[in-house]
């Protein structure tokens, strides 16, 4: 890859991590992807907040954190695929809840959403799947985005509530 002026080194980094995901089959190992790159995002927020005052050195980091969440959310819908596909639906449920708690995009939202509905509808989890629903609902009712984001985080917190975890098998043994 060919590297511009004006991109920033952790650009390639995230581009690094997010090419492993389809290298990557192990769902513990797909967990810790996802963490490198919730760890990046955190370094990326903190960078940008250190060069407030320069903005021409803070500007190139903008759109490389706007990235991250997506990319997050990716590693974690390829890990709890990995967790139901070796019989463990009750770790892909929490993998998939905590996908949405970290996205913004609505394409990404909208994808970890289907999922969870079906891995919840075919765990006979009804109410909890029509709470997914719900929830992508939500967010064609933004007030403001600061407001949207704190309802749907709420709502997000219903919904782990509301999920029968005794009910979800794991035929992995390790919940």
């Amino acid at each position: 890859m060919h590297r511009g002026v004006a991109e920033p080194v952790q650009a390639l980094i995230l581009t690094a991590l997010e090419d492993k995901i389809s290298q990557l089959a192990e769902p513990s190992e797909l967990l810790a992807l996802a963490s490198e790159i919730d760890q990046l995002g955190m370094q990326l927020a903190h960078e940008i907040t250190r060069l407030a005052s320069r903005p021409e050195l803070a500007a190139p980091l903008g759109p490389v954190l706007v990235r991250v969440p997506s990319v997050y959310a990716r590693t974690l819908l390829r890990a709890a695929e990995r967790f139901d596909d070796l019989g463990s639906p009750k770790r892909s449920t929490y993998v998939l809840i905590e996908a949405l708690r970290k996205t913004f995009e609505p394409a990404t939202i909208n994808t970890v959403a289907q999922a969870l509905r079906f891995v919840l509808e075919a765990h006979g989890q009804p109410a909890a799947a029509e709470r997914v629903r719900e929830l992508v609902t939500m967010l064609d009712e933004r007030p403001s985005r600061r407001d949207a984001r704190e309802r749907f985080l709420a709502a997000i917190d219903e919904l782990r509530d509301l999920v029968d975890w005794g009910a979800l098998d794991d035929e992995l043994g390790l919940d």
